[in-house]
């Protein structure tokens, strides 16, 4: 009785440690709001090639972008050479306050806040919709 016991004892702890290890690989996947802390309520940017300031408040625009930014997962890298020409989103919360900004390397890293990171899925064709919407005259801002 006591062998048995025992036997299902080390085989629990064998299935637990082998759950525990499947894990680690999907723990280093982060999702949008693992990365940006608050509530986002503006979106800016100055186009780079135009050098003019858009901005959003709408809400429904702020969630369909939120929702395109966590339709993946991220994944921690290290720093990339920057690239120049692209334009930064610069995330703000209901203060007014920012509290992040994001810009692409063109390669499906992105500098998000003080991190790199990896997208484990293309959003591109998505993010390239919101993008397209975003700079537009309706959010043009007049400086």
């Amino acid at each position: 009785m006591k062998k048995h016991f025992l036997k299902i004892v080390v085989l629990l702890q064998c299935v637990s440690l082998i759950g525990c290890s499947s894990n680690d690989q999907s723990s280093n996947d982060l999702h949008f709001n693992e990365i940006i802390k608050g509530n986002i309520a503006k979106i800016t940017s100055r186009n780079s090639g135009t050098g003019l300031l858009y901005s959003i408040t709408d809400k429904k625009k702020i969630d369909r972008f939120v929702k395109t930014m966590d339709s993946t997962t991220y994944t921690k890298v290290k720093a990339y050479e920057p690239v120049t020409g692209n334009s930064s989103l610069k995330l703000f919360n209901e203060n007014n306050v920012e509290i992040s900004s994001i810009t692409s390397n063109g390669k499906g890293v992105y500098h998000i806040g003080e991190g790199y990171y990896k997208l484990n899925n293309d959003i591109d064709a998505k993010l390239g919709s919101f993008y397209k919407e975003f700079y537009s005259s309706e959010n043009l801002v007049n400086e």
